[in-house]
């Protein structure tokens, strides 16, 4: 069987299993997502077992499993029918073929081989994580939390994104304690933003985009940074101050006090 054919095979599978969720009973579905999740990053081990070492559990496995645990979730935020059921189905598969497929050419460019699409497997990754980040900020502040667990939230959210985003940057076989520290610190920028919004009488999809445009801000800058690439008048790094610019906008555009 073709790696394609089986990445095709995998998320298909998947969705079914998604399908299922929704005939678990009402009182089950947080459970039953949380156990989709486990089963989504042990089958993305299962896929891609014959590129993955440990490090890629950390790396990588738990991208997969965080896109399905947010669908999962997302999907109680629509309403309930069947075409918005057929649409996140589609969405979800695709998704997980994306990143399957991401995945396999990124394991196999850590291990020192050349790949032509590294390059295109990272911007898929990148893109992925926009959307898990966009939709997951969602989820979080519907629940409408107190401000300290906002922050806990999406930090252990933008975490294991940052981290994976980070990593494909260089593909470096060992897990460094910088990249490990950098991450960290980035996702917490990520985090204080989303802690600031709390106070805000802002809409939610107005506070996910705002956060997700900070955290493709400072994704960006580590990419620029780790590839020593960090010059003032350099265009890698202006494309990001106008990014800022443009966030600065929406934010007044959007405050309710204007």
């Amino acid at each position: 069987m073709r790696v394609r054919e089986r990445f095709i095979i995998w998320s298909a599978l998947l969705g079914v299993a998604f399908w299922s969720i929704q005939l678990v009973p009402i009182h089950f579905r947080y459970q039953a997502i949380i156990g989709f999740a486990l089963l989504t990053y042990l089958s993305s081990a299962l896929v891609l077992r014959h590129t993955i070492s440990w490090r890629h559990w950390l790396l990588f496995l738990p991208i997969p499993a965080i896109y399905s645990l947010i669908i999962g979730a997302f999907y109680f935020l629509l309403p309930t029918n069947l075409w918005s059921l057929i649409i996140l189905l589609v969405l979800f598969a695709t998704g997980m073929y994306a990143l399957f497929l991401s995945g396999n050419i990124l394991t196999i460019s850590s291990q020192g081989k050349t790949i032509q699409l590294a390059r295109a497997a990272h911007n898929i990754l990148t893109y992925m994580s926009l959307l898990i980040s966009l939709l997951g900020v969602q989820i979080i502040f519907s629940f409408h939390w107190p401000f300290y667990l906002n922050f806990a939230a999406v930090l252990l959210l933008h975490w294991p994104l940052i981290l994976s985003i980070a990593w494909t940057v260089n593909l470096d076989e060992k897990l460094s304690l910088e990249l490990t520290t950098l991450s960290f610190f980035s996702s917490l920028v990520v985090a204080e933003v989303a802690l600031a919004l709390s106070f805000l009488p802002l809409a939610n999809w107005h506070i996910a985009l705002l956060v997700m445009a900070v955290f493709y801000l400072v994704t960006g800058i580590i990419q620029v940074f780790l590839n020593r690439q960090l010059q003032y008048r350099g265009q890698s790094v202006s494309e990001y101050y106008y990014l800022m610019a443009l966030v600065v906008i929406l934010f007044i555009v959007f405050f309710p006090g204007k």
